[in-house]
């Protein structure tokens, strides 16, 4: 038989029963609560026990039914363990976060709860009006196993203690990080004497200012602008900027936007190419876009390149190969934005590379 700490009394007549007996009475050989309705009349049917302190700290407590029979025979006792579960503790959830859009947050952790974990929830909104059950009942509930989240989003674990009722832990809540700027586009174009840099946003938040760099390589960069934002604005707002020293060369672009606080984020590359090659024929990738196996033709006899993503960071470098033409295998690099930059006799010709 069992109960629950948090209940005021148990009945404990329910998988009793007796025969040709003058008398019944309950007793408790190792409890210190007390008893109701104990008598021949309520022994099988209405006999209640209330345990008190030292009860539910045991934890249990031994329920002895003796039945006098009649002329008098010896008493036949029975003997029932009364198992006194703890209440239910939920516990708490760690702990709240902001993550940004389309990223997995970090481990949850359950702690202070008093049960087990039957499992966790997940809710859009924070009365878990209609929860989606996760089959977990660990104490951490994995980033790995909630996924990428996209909106906010609440959690919470499901506790039950023994026979008394479950309990929802206090539930946390996954935001989702408000970017300070979305950029629309940001491009380059080539001008008489002059690399025409131009971009747009979409909605800007605190945004203190823009930071123009510049970089022949893609790797080292440094500033040679800088530019006032619009700092709080719902509106599409646009910008240009004419580099003026650019006047021969390849070079890469990108913008640093500086928010209010003092934090940074970083627009995509972008390379001006604006040199002429004569009657050379630049090298090409196919498939662009694509994935998987890429190859560059029309490559210089003898040469080397290196391939960076659109923070300017090097992922790849060829020292050196052999004829006209070199296939790739990219598989292990995600969908996105590189650049694949051919070297030879010191000059430098740089390509846009889409992933699918």
């Amino acid at each position: 038989m069992e109960m629950c700490a948090s209940d005021i009394s148990v009945n404990i007549t329910g998988s009793t029963s007796a025969e040709n007996y003058v008398s019944l009475q309950w007793s408790t050989p190792n409890g210190t609560g007390t008893f109701a309705n104990n008598n021949t009349a309520d022994a099988l049917s209405a006999t209640t026990y209330t345990p008190d302190a030292a009860d539910v700290t045991r934890g249990s407590a031994f329920m002895t039914l003796t039945a006098t029979p009649a002329g008098g025979c010896t008493p036949v006792l029975k003997t029932i363990v009364l198992t006194i579960n703890a209440a239910t503790v939920a516990g708490t959830v760690s702990a709240d976060q902001t993550i940004p859009t389309g990223s997995q947050p970090a481990d949850l952790t359950l702690s202070g709860y008093t049960g087990t974990i039957v499992k966790w929830q997940r809710s859009i909104d924070a009365a878990f009006t209609t929860p989606t059950d996760i089959a977990n009942t660990n104490a951490v509930l994995t980033g790995a196993s909630i996924g990428a989240l996209t909106d906010m989003t609440y959690f919470r674990a499901v506790v039950k203690s023994g026979s008394c009722a479950p309990g929802n832990s206090a539930f946390v809540v996954i935001n989702m990080a408000v970017l300070p700027v979305r950029f629309v586009n940001f491009t380059q174009q080539c001008q008489a004497n002059a690399v025409l840099l131009q971009w747009a946003t979409a909605f800007e938040l605190n945004n203190h200012h823009f930071t123009i760099q510049k970089s022949s390589d893609a790797i080292n960069w440094r500033a040679i602008v800088q530019m006032a934002g619009a700092g709080s604005s719902n509106s599409s707002n646009t910008y240009a900027y004419s580099d003026t020293a650019a006047v021969a060369g390849i070079y890469f672009y990108r913008i640093v936007q500086t928010d209010v606080d003092g934090s940074s984020s970083y627009s995509e590359v972008v390379n001006s190419n604006c040199v002429s090659t004569g009657s050379k024929k630049e090298f090409t990738i196919y498939p662009n876009p694509g994935k998987g196996v890429f190859v560059l033709n029309n490559l210089p006899a003898k040469g080397s390149f290196y391939i960076t993503d659109s923070k300017g960071r090097e992922l790849l470098k060829v020292a050196s190969y052999l004829g006209n033409s070199y296939q790739l295998n990219l598989d292990q690099l995600p969908a996105g934005v590189y650049y694949v930059t051919v070297f030879e006799n010191g000059k430098r010709v740089t390509k846009k590379l889409l992933i699918k």
